[in-house]
This record gives C-alpha cells, structure tokens and sequence, in this order.
C-alpha cells in the first residue's frame, strides 16, 4: 500500500509472506508504487521500519533506502489500546 501527501511518497504495510519471499514479489510491489508516484510527479517516498525489524531494516538498506537521522517519528494514540 502507497499514498502520498502531494509532496512525499509513503510505503506503508509492506510484507511479503515467507513462503512467497525471495521470488521478487516485494520488488514488484514497491517498484509498482514508486512508478504510480513518479508519474504524478512525486520522486522521493519514505517507509517507517520498527528499529528492531532487522530483517525488514538489511531489506530496505540493501536496495539502497537510506536511514534518516535528520527528523524524530511521533505517534498519538486517541484510545488506551494496546493494539493500535
């Protein structure tokens, strides 16, 4: 799933199966979203990846993303869930 903001792309809930990874499923997704996005003129995307999903964080910087270190990430929480 991609959206943007008119100025920014977003990748958001991003996953590939285990079975089905390794077959360029992922590639095919993300490549499809960055396309769609380019062609409304928006050329830079961002993901969020939880510090500790390493798997996830070795996927994104070998396909050359890069880790921000300019800019914090807030959350709010309108209900006391812990599912949200």
């Amino acid at each position: 799933m991609c959206g943007h903001d008119g100025r920014r792309g977003y990748l958001q809930h991003l996953i590939v199966a285990i079975d089905y990874r390794n077959k360029g499923i992922g590639a095919t997704l993300i490549q499809k979203c960055l396309s769609k996005l380019e062609e409304i003129g928006i050329f830079k995307t961002h993901i969020d990846v939880l510090v500790d999903n390493n798997i996830a964080n070795q996927y994104w910087s070998n396909r050359g993303w890069v880790k921000r270190t300019d800019i914090f990430g807030y959350s709010f929480k309108n209900l006391n869930d812990g599912n949200i």
